[in-house]
């Protein structure tokens, strides 16, 4: 019989089964557990706070779903036929819930995303200006050239959404790995600075290597 593990939300039925939603052969299983470890990193948060080991998984387990959702859309298309004939491993994006969307905005937020797009609103409209002047005299030349450029901007906001969910899952990740090192840091380094159980130490020393593995399957996949 296993013992008990020392962090109350392994115990929780919502982690439970988002670890089973995401391990299940439903297609909408990954999709499902984001929802469920989003959710659950959010209450951790309030409850431990941020650096807390309940978090911590939260926020590992939430980076790993992320991953594994795109991974199980990639077989999908492939299976389907339906994947980049490039030989790109990315899938079509599939739409997303408003709530998902919401809880990625969250989580977003908590890795502190800076990266910021800046937009010359003058610039564009003189810009938009000029190409309206140019075409005019060629209606079938700009509802053409129109259709193409909503499709490559359509294809690109979809490669950008898988982008986004593999690096937001990443940076999860990593980030849970630092907190889990520097908690078991008084094992690792012979030293007494966490005020936490040996157990809760020994545990966060047991996550490091399932987490290490995992980026190095993002690493491979990208």
């Amino acid at each position: 019989m296993s013992s008990p593990s020392p962090i109350a939300i392994v115990n929780d039925a919502r982690f439970k089964l988002a670890r089973t939603l995401l391990n299940s052969e439903d297609d909408a299983g990954p999709e499902s557990a984001i929802k469920i470890f989003a959710t659950l990193h959010e209450l951790c948060v309030q409850k431990h706070g941020e650096k807390s080991l309940d978090a911590t998984l939260c926020q590992y387990e939430y980076g790993n779903a992320l991953f594994r959702a795109v991974v199980r859309n990639t077989s999908l298309e492939e299976e389907k036929g339906d994947g980049h004939d490039d030989g790109d491993k990315k899938p079509a994006a599939k739409p997303a819930s408003a709530s998902t969307n919401k809880q990625r905005e969250v989580m977003d937020a908590v890795v502190e995303k800076r990266s910021h797009v800046t937009d010359d609103t003058n610039g564009t409209s003189n810009k938009r200006a000029k190409v309206d002047t140019e075409i005019s005299e060629d209606k079938a030349t700009l509802i053409a050239d129109t259709k193409q450029s909503a499709g490559t901007q359509q294809d690109n906001h979809s490669d950008n959404s898988i982008d986004e969910d593999i690096h937001l899952g990443l940076e999860m990740m990593t980030g849970a790995f630092n907190t889990f090192y520097e908690h078991a840091e008084d094992i690792i380094e012979h030293e007494s600075k966490q005020n936490m159980s040996n157990e809760q130490k020994y545990f966060a020393l047991s996550q490091l290597p399932r987490i290490l593995t995992c980026i190095g399957d993002v690493h491979s996949f990208l």
